[in-house]
C-alpha cells in the first residue's frame, strides 16, 4: 500500500513508469496504487486499469499497452535510423505476436 496521506515519499523519479492496477484488488486499494504512481512518477506516469484484481493483467489489450510502453522505451534510447529497422508494426485487424493464444 501507498504510504499513508501527506507522508513524505522523497524526491520523484524522473522516468517513464507505467502501472496497472484494479478495482477488483483486496490487497492493495486502487486509490492508493494511483496516489503512490502519481506522486513517484508525476511527469512520465501512466495507469491503466484493468479487472483482474491482485493479478497482473493479461488480457490482449493489457499485454499490447505493456509491449507498446516497452517499444516506445527502445525507440527513444535506440532510434530507428541507428538500428536500420523500427518497431514493430501490427496492422490494423492482424494478429499480434506479442499476444499469445490464452490471452486472444
Amino acid at each position: 500500500p501507498a504510504p499513508p496521506e501527506g507522508a513524505s515519499m522523497g524526491a520523484p523519479i524522473e522516468l517513464p513508469s507505467l502501472h496497472f492496477f484494479s478495482q477488483a484488488d483486496t490487497c492493495v486499494p486502487a486509490a492508493d496504487s494511483r496516489r503512490l504512481a502519481s506522486k513517484l512518477f508525476p511527469r512520465y506516469c501512466t495507469i491503466v486499469e484493468h479487472d483482474g484484481g491482485h493479478a497482473p493483467p493479461l488480457r490482449a489489450e493489457h499485454v499490447r499497452r505493456f509491449a507498446d510502453f516497452l517499444q516506445e522505451l527502445r525507440e527513444k534510447v535506440y532510434p530507428r535510423d541507428r538500428l536500420g529497422g523500427g518497431l514493430l508494426e501490427v496492422a490494423e485487424g492482424a494478429e499480434d505476436p506479442r499476444v499469445g493464444d490464452e490471452q486472444r
